[in-house]
């Protein structure tokens, strides 16, 4: 049963804060429970909303960045509400992907 979590649905969210004079950006992998990786983005969103604005270009990369999280956030939904309900196709679809 541990073996089939391997795989399991993975969301990819970014963290953003930007700087006077740049920026820095983190990429976050999340799996699991999605009440948990939905109060993690969240988070993350907040964060964005918070500190992502201190430079010029971070004015236009900060809200597309949000949107992406956000976006990622209901594909993972919607992909783990499909390995929920039939864990075993969902895991063949996923080797034939890799493949």
């Amino acid at each position: 049963m541990k073996d089939q979590y391997m795989y399991a649905p993975v969301l990819v969210i970014r963290r953003h804060t930007g700087l006077l004079l740049g920026w820095h950006q983190r990429s976050m992998r999340l799996r699991g429970d999605p009440e948990a990786v939905r109060k993690k983005t969240k988070d993350i969103n907040v964060y964005n909303a918070l500190v992502g604005w201190w430079s010029t270009l971070s004015l236009l990369i900060n809200p597309i960045i949000i949107f992406w999280n956000t976006r990622n956030l209901r594909k993972y939904e919607r992909e783990y509400e499909l390995f929920n309900m039939s864990p075993n196709a969902y895991i063949q679809q996923a080797q034939l992907k890799q493949r």
